[in-house]
């Protein structure tokens, strides 16, 4: 599975653990180069990593090669309506050419039609070249671009489109950031968390620098919804304080694999259903805590109310697109649907069934972030055979994308991502001291003050972009002093800064000789 590939590229390079729908998205919006995937993960957070908060849009890449394509050597009208195609948001063809305003001849180059796939009036534009385009293209170009999307969406009659890059041209109009809010508020009522989310935040931020009081009130309300609805924990407690102690109790629950017993399952699903604002989350929540109510009682009620809600819950669209449909639910919901339906089929010794289902949608959905329920209450049925410890093995390792026969001797179940995460702290009060690694044994080296404040914010998952911002130095000289601070220790990159750290300072790391380069940081 290719997101497997991508999951241990990210947390080699990063040191941190990667939720498996974090690594595909990534791996499709990078393009998939491992050099591409190993700066991605160094220039990440350990939260949007792990997926309790949300990636930022478009994600940093370091490459603008994508193919035999120097994305950086495009024409202006090249670049133009690949820019104009990167920021739509729909993908409407006749939208696309009035908005680009070039001549039809450059539709029709290697690079556009390489890169952008038309077909039935509709383009898709390659997710790579997208992320690529967005970071090299500059303020200009990106206004430029909006307020001509802006304005075929206004002809069109589609408001919210319109507000959205509207909003991105005339930032701080009160009447801009209204629509903005009226775009979010519909795209949370039809399951689009992600875009309500970023258009949430914009408002927010906007609405800071300017002074507007009531609509970042509306604006923070918005985004602690999208932000729950997407399971962001993290970024749930950023925005709302109230709601952060619901939401901190629902993934301190998050306990190893099989820690967790029924009762423990249906009160996380309750903390869950008070503060989700959507009819159909609501709903299907309930359903599930009365299918896992009943479950000791009637076993096979529980499966049949299971196997209801997931068929009710399956996408209409071909393409599992979230956001098109108010009877989609959220992702974080639709998380806790599927998990619960593979587990019953595994309980129902349909083991092969149940691994399918969550190698299909853990690379989709934020199952990761969830907690994998208890092998124990499910037994407890008594007119249920427990499946042997052997069936129980498979199930997992299939749904992490490993393989037995792979594991060394002597180990069980390998610890996995829930696991890791569970164990973390990045919902926990800041108190104290910030540091998760000691590194009172460095005191000897030969590191500067400033690189051990550096090397003390790299622990805690501070990237170089963070760290240039929180120090108000530029990024060239964060980089310099991250260089420094491998070659005194002998490292090559964070994963190996991490480990010896952990290991202690005398204890060398064996490594060839190595050129740093940005991507290493």
């Amino acid at each position: 599975m290719p997101w497997v590939y991508a999951q241990r590229t990210l947390s080699r390079s990063s040191g941190f653990p990667v939720a498996p729908h974090v690594a595909s998205h990534l791996l499709e919006a990078s393009g998939g180069g491992k050099s591409q995937l190993s700066y991605v993960g160094t220039s990440l957070s350990r939260e949007q990593l792990a997926g309790l908060s949300i990636l930022p849009d478009p994600i940093p890449i370091q490459d603008t090669r994508l193919g035999p394509f120097d994305l950086k050597a495009l024409s202006p009208a090249e670049a133009r309506i690949l820019l104009t195609a990167s920021l739509s948001t729909t993908q409407q063809v006749e939208n696309l050419i009035d908005s680009a305003a070039v001549d039809s001849v450059h539709f029709f180059t290697d690079a556009v039609t390489n890169l952008l796939k038309i077909r039935d009036g509709y383009f898709h534009l390659n997710p790579a070249a997208r992320t690529i385009l967005l970071n090299i293209a500059g303020t200009e170009e990106l206004t430029s671009a909006h307020a001509s999307l802006a304005r075929t969406s206004t002809r069109n009659g589609d408001r919210a489109s319109s507000a959205w890059h509207e909003a991105h041209t005339r930032l701080g109009s009160r009447e801009s950031l209204k629509g903005l809010l009226r775009t979010a508020t519909q795209q949370i009522a039809h399951g689009a968390v992600h875009p309500a989310q970023r258009a949430a935040i914009l408002a927010m931020d906007t609405a800071r620098r300017h002074g507007h009081q009531d609509i970042l009130t509306a604006a923070t309300k918005i985004a602690t919804q999208a932000a729950l609805g997407g399971g962001y924990f993290t970024d749930a407690n950023t925005f709302d304080t109230r709601t952060a102690m619901s939401a901190t109790r629902i993934l301190h629950q998050n306990q190893p694999c099989g820690a967790l017993s029924l009762e423990e399952h249906i009160e996380q699903l309750r903390s869950l259903h008070r503060i989700m604002s959507r009819r159909i989350d609501s709903e299907i929540l309930s359903d599930l805590i009365r299918a896992l109510s009943i479950w000791e009682e009637d076993a096979s009620a529980a499966d049949a109310r299971i196997a209801a809600i997931a068929l009710k819950t399956t996408r209409s669209q071909p393409d599992g697109k979230a956001g098109e449909d108010r009877h989609i639910p959220s992702p974080l919901v639709e998380a806790y649907v599927r998990l619960f339906h593979a587990m019953f089929l595994f309980q129902s010794q349909k083991t092969e069934l149940a691994a399918a289902i969550l190698i299909r949608e853990v690379p989709r959905l934020p199952i990761a972030v969830l907690a994998l329920p208890s092998s124990a209450w499910t037994t407890r049925a008594a007119r249920r055979p427990a499946p042997p410890q052997s069936s129980t093995e498979e199930f997992l390792l299939s749904a992490l994308g490993h393989s037995s026969s792979r594991l060394p001797d002597g180990l069980r179940i390998p610890m996995s991502y829930t696991e890791k995460i569970a164990k973390s702290d990045f919902l926990k009060p800041e108190t104290g001291s910030h540091d998760p690694v000691s590194i009172g044994h460095l005191r000897g080296t030969d590191l500067t003050r400033r690189e051990h404040q550096i090397l003390t914010l790299l622990l805690q998952g501070c990237t170089a972009h963070e760290l240039s911002r929180s120090l108000s130095v530029s990024i060239r000289t964060v980089e310099v002093h991250i260089r420094r601070i491998y070659q005194k220790l002998g490292v090559n990159n964070r994963a190996q800064l991490i480990a010896k750290v952990r290991r202690g300072a005398n204890t060398p790391i064996k490594s060839p000789p190595h050129i740093y380069r940005s991507r290493d940081l």
